[in-house]
């Protein structure tokens, strides 16, 4: 005979236990760091479950989730429960049990409610098939509901604000219109893919319309930017354009913009990725790379023949880590592929199969920790944990750091000089490779850090620390797995004097020998061209005119 046993990761049981356990599985898996078994699920019951909704509809079950997305700032948790017609929610990504409830529901009434619409008409409080979830840099939630061709945006979704506030697709919250009012840069068309970069500009892959389509000021109406790929024109959706080629899309579904500014669009329909090395750049302008196909003139499902590394079948969700390594839902195949760059064409791990040439659903047999079945969506939280709707299974899986970190690069800090004595003051520090558990040291003494993003950390200096001139060493270290600790960098403390003509702080530059005019988008700290300024007698704050930024 034989003994079933479903394993996962034991803490504290002692190698004894996990000895047995491995004498009894055999060939099963036991999950762990660096490794391609999921260590948590939500959804099932367990990891050898995969029933629809558990066979009930309620908090803790799912059917066909397709997209999953972590709020980097609270580490809360959403997923698009697409056949339930509902997004679920839970606090926190990282430490969520095994088959744990959702504690908040977004287009639906109640836990126990999965009809599109509730029912009836589109509203604010409704969704329809949502397929892409994703959260701003200020913890706004955005929702592709994509059965009402429409993107719905929650400002404040953590304080149980589950009323849409802002819709782009179509006029008002009442419409469900595909292409309302005809194809135009603001139409929207049955889309599933979205995307917010860093600086909250909204890619969206425009699915019904063969396209992608950007708003680069999503919030603001009056200051809304536009882009426009895989079509020649704003008021065409030609699939293919007419003929397949680097400039060309058929149901496109998925996308995403890497730490360099590069985008990867899931052209799903031709299986195919694309790579845009300057997408904000002309109108319909041709991709620069592609994955999954030879050239831009073919689109066969994994190129004709058997799967490989670097072949492709319905590619839909896709995520990049604080190290640009790129996760991919290669759906049909029933695999995620890991690519050790965002610019590779090979793929050098596959979650989901043995190996990276096999395709069957669940490996050919019963569900568990290792296997996939149509997984549709992967993202990538900022302890570098990742989690895959596992659409087949309808269920999530948490993957505890699977690959190890990298070593952080330091690149520059603002301000890198400061005027002493000084109070408490906030250094931002930029560079790559940075995790949720990177640590900053001033002088070799640790100091608390703010994780911002995967190029961006944040610490505040004491006081103390601020009160004598001289050159202070700054360095940032992450823990294993992987990690270790960056080169250093350098920061001028000098002698401020009251009473003189010589400026103390600056703002809009690291220091007062730098005068770099930024051609890049806006930040919280870069200036254009500032022309006034006023002080604020009541409150102390200091408000600055830029008008160049708008």
């Amino acid at each position: 005979g034989s003994i079933a046993l479903t394993c996962k990761r034991h803490r504290g049981i002692g190698m004894l236990l996990r000895s047995v356990a491995l004498f009894l599985c055999g060939p099963c898996a036991l999950a762990a760091s660096l490794d391609i078994v999921a260590d948590a699920v939500l959804g099932q019951p367990d990891f050898a479950s995969n029933a629809p909704n558990q066979g009930g509809i309620s908090a803790r079950s799912l059917f066909l989730p397709s997209s999953v997305a972590i709020d980097l700032r609270t580490g809360r948790l959403y997923v698009a429960d697409s056949g339930n017609s509902r997004v679920l929610s839970w606090p926190s990504a990282t430490t969520f049990a095994d088959n744990e409830p959702a504690d908040k529901v977004f287009g639906q009434a109640d836990f126990s409610s999965f009809q599109a619409n509730r029912g009836g008409a589109p509203s604010a409080v409704t969704l329809d098939n949502p397929q892409s979830v994703a959260v701003d840099s200020s913890s706004g939630l955005w929702i592709m509901d994509t059965g009402n061709s429409r993107l719905l945006q929650f400002d404040n979704p953590t304080v149980n604000d589950t009323i849409a506030d802002r819709v782009l697709g179509q006029p008002d919250m009442a419409s469900k219109t595909v292409n309302a009012g005809g194809i135009s840069l603001t139409s929207l068309n049955f889309p599933a893919g979205l995307h917010i970069d860093r600086e909250d500009s909204v890619w969206i892959a425009d699915t019904g319309n063969n396209r992608v389509t950007k708003f680069s000021n999503p919030l603001n109406a009056n200051y809304i930017d536009f882009g426009l790929l895989g079509q020649p024109a704003t008021n065409t959706n030609l699939p293919n354009n007419g003929g397949l080629s680097a400039s060309s899309m058929l149901a496109p579904r998925g996308l995403v913009l890497d730490r360099f500014g590069f985008l990867k669009v899931a052209d799903s329909g031709n299986n195919r990725v694309l790579f845009f090395a300057n997408p904000n750049g002309a109108f319909s302008q041709p991709a620069d790379g592609v994955n999954g196909q030879a050239n831009f003139t073919s689109n066969a499902s994994n190129r004709g023949g058997p799967p490989s590394p670097d072949t492709l079948s319905n590619p839909i969700g896709m995520s990049t880590d604080a190290f640009n390594r790129l996760y991919l839902a290669d759906v049909s195949n029933n695999r995620v592929l890991q690519f050790d760059s965002s610019f590779d064409i090979s793929a050098v791990r596959a979650f989901g199969q043995p190996d990276l040439t096999s395709i069957q659903a669940n490996r050919g047999g019963a569900p568990d920790a290792a296997t996939l079945s149509s997984p549709q969506g992967a993202a990538i939280d900022a302890a570098g944990n990742l989690y895959i709707a596992d659409r087949g299974n309808h269920r999530v899986l948490r993957y505890e750091t699977p690959l190890g970190h990298l070593t952080p690069t330091f690149i520059s800090m603002y301000p890198d000089t400061i005027g002493v004595p000084a109070s408490a003051t906030s250094v931002i520090i930029e560079g790559t490779g940075f995790v949720a558990s990177t640590s900053v040291n001033w002088n070799g003494t640790p100091l608390p850090t703010t994780y911002h993003s995967f190029s961006r950390l944040e610490v505040v200096v004491p006081a103390n620390l601020l009160s004598t001139p001289g050159t202070v060493s700054v360095t940032g270290g992450t823990p294993p797995p992987g990690g270790g600790l960056s080169s250093l960098q350098f920061m001028t403390l000098y002698q401020r004097k009251a009473e003189d003509s010589i400026a103390d702080r600056v703002l809009g530059q690291r220091n007062f020998e730098e005068a770099v005019f930024p051609l890049a988008s806006a930040s919280p700290r870069l200036m254009r061209a500032p022309v006034g300024a006023v002080v604020d007698f009541s409150s102390g704050r200091f408000w600055v005119c830029d008008p160049a930024f708008r």
